[in-house]
């Protein structure tokens, strides 16, 4: 299984991942403002959104 693990700054950023990515993890805004970290995974959706922070994960479009 594929894992991605993001830490961003921006909660309303919109993440783009690797097609073959089937789970990303999420802990939130920064190091010390984020929130319990969350694995989601894609279920055949393009993109997937964290329950917590509401950043949106987009797999890229198979070139």
């Amino acid at each position: 299984m594929n894992k991605t693990t993001m830490e961003f700054e921006d909660s309303s950023s919109v993440v783009y991942v690797d097609s073959t990515e089937t789970t990303v993890s999420c802990r939130g805004v920064g190091k010390n403002l984020g929130h319990p970290e969350v694995f989601l995974t894609f279920d055949g959706a393009s993109s997937v959104r964290c329950y917590y922070c509401g950043r949106e994960f987009r797999k890229h479009a198979a070139e």
